[in-house]
């Protein structure tokens, strides 16, 4: 990521905000992406915990050994169930950072973008945006192929 490069023009505050717009949609999606699939956990895993609580207590069973299993067996649930505040806060706090970033977004878009296009364009956006998937995105936004975005990502869960 580190190459030596000639002093470069620098960018206009359109072809800045041209660069920036698609960065924006782009990390709007990933959060709301994973906004979704945090709900999603902490509903399943909140569900699980108080339908497995309930179960416990109308578990009725004379013998000891059964007892102390579901007296363990609810007491395992209390502590779970205490996780579901911090839960809700975080979704809380994915579901305000989207409306943030969605508000920044709208007003960004009002701004006056100048078109982006060449080889001197992407490497002054990559040196704003140097990671791979910002890279893809400014390669994108300025018309080019990029051969080190290009490549396949590797999967963290194939």
């Amino acid at each position: 990521m580190d190459r030596p490069t000639a002093a470069l023009p620098q960018l206009t505050t359109g072809e800045l905000l041209a660069l920036l717009r698609p960065q924006l949609a782009d990390l709007i999606d990933t959060v709301e992406q994973h906004g979704v699939e945090l709900g999603m956990i902490c509903e399943a895993l909140l569900g699980l915990i108080e339908r497995h609580q309930a179960e416990a207590a109308r578990h009725e069973s004379s013998a000891e050994a059964a007892h102390a299993f579901r007296e363990q067996l609810l007491a395992d649930h209390q502590t779970m169930l205490a996780f579901g505040s911090p839960l809700n806060i975080l979704r809380q706090f994915y579901d305000r950072l989207r409306q943030r970033l969605e508000h920044i977004d709208q007003v960004v878009q009002k701004l006056p973008a100048a078109p982006l296009a060449g080889k001197e364009v992407f490497a002054q956006a990559v040196a704003l945006f140097p990671l791979d998937e910002e890279r893809a995105i400014s390669a994108h936004a300025c018309g080019i192929e990029d051969k080190e975005s290009s490549e396949p990502s590797v999967e963290l869960f194939e």
